[in-house]
């Protein structure tokens, strides 16, 4: 290879490389976008052998799509699903396609605060646990508010506001809730750290 095709690949791999940091500093400005989605789909025949009738609607589909933007503290997001109709063996009041998952939260320091959608657990979750189990097509998200704050390292406390959701639509019952949270061992930790630093 000749000095002047060195030189060259040099001058070529340079600008490369302060283009590809310029589009990451930008892309750091702006956020980021992330995402992804899921379709589970089948096509039914009728059993003989056991006389099992899928019914008239053959071709089935659960699917969903998140998409999810974040910049510093705050984050923001949607999830659109669609079930025309879902799969056999799913509760049939998913049918239909909409968006009953959106978001907005905002974090700094010791406060979080989300409005739209969000899942929650109380404690080991007997007094109040909002989870999705994708495999099983359950959600009981709620809708409202909610707002976390942190005053020390080991102390937590959450308060919310919202109705749970229901296939495609939300409860008539308004859920509210405060709970504390003390986890003596990061407690300790930032107690007996603070002593230290004296």
């Amino acid at each position: 290879m000749s000095v002047k095709s060195i030189t060259r690949f040099l001058i070529i791999s340079s600008a490369a490389l302060f283009c590809n940091t310029a589009n990451s500093q930008i892309l750091n400005e702006l956020g980021s976008v992330h995402g992804n989605f899921q379709i589970d789909a089948a096509y039914y025949q009728k059993d003989t052998i056991i006389d099992a009738d899928p019914g008239s609607e053959l071709f089935r589909y659960n699917a969903f799509g998140n998409i999810n933007y974040s910049k510093g503290g705050f984050s923001a997001g949607v999830r659109f699903e669609s079930y025309n109709p879902p799969l056999l063996g799913y509760l049939p009041g998913y049918k239909g396609s909409g968006v009953p998952y959106r978001f907005a939260r905002y974090q700094h320091k010791d406060i979080d605060i989300t409005v739209g959608n969000f899942y929650e657990q109380f404690g080991s979750g007997i007094t109040l646990r909002a989870y999705e189990n994708r495999g099983l097509l359950y959600d009981n998200a709620l809708d409202g508010m909610r707002v976390i704050f942190t005053p020390k390292r080991g102390i937590t406390i959450k308060g919310l506001v919202g109705k749970q959701r229901t296939y495609f639509s939300l409860s008539p019952g308004v859920v509210r809730g405060i709970d504390g949270e003390v986890n003596i061992m990061d407690l300790f930790d930032s107690i007996l750290g603070k002593l230290k630093q004296k």
